[in-house]
């Protein structure tokens, strides 16, 4: 499926910072985002906590922002965003975890 034209004029106001783009924009994949988080969690038989959930969800849309949304400036227009950013999430979300897997000991199992 292509880029659609209000997901093409969403990137481009998010990149360049207009009022109340990135707002629209995390509306936009909050529920894509929670669902990438089950599916991994559940890959990896984790339990995790509603809090948990969101703060790898904030972690990862400030990842999404982090040097001036690089991640969206790589975004070629070559499939839909959606596809894109399940991809994207699962990557990042992927790493997120893993990383906070290492930091806690065996027995801390995220609840």
């Amino acid at each position: 499926m292509p880029l659609t034209n209000s997901d093409r004029q969403l990137l481009a106001r998010c990149i360049e910072g207009q009022p109340f783009a990135w707002h629209s924009f995390v509306d936009r994949f909050i529920s894509l985002t929670m669902q990438v988080i089950d599916q991994l969690a559940t890959s990896r038989s984790i339990e995790i906590s509603e809090k948990n959930r969101e703060e790898l969800a904030a972690n990862f849309f400030a990842e999404i922002m982090r040097d001036d949304f690089e991640l969206l400036r790589k975004f070629e227009g070559k499939c839909s965003l959606a596809n894109y950013m399940t991809v994207v999430a699962g990557r990042v979300i992927s790493q997120l975890m893993q990383e906070r897997l290492k930091s806690e000991s065996a027995e801390v199992r995220w609840n």
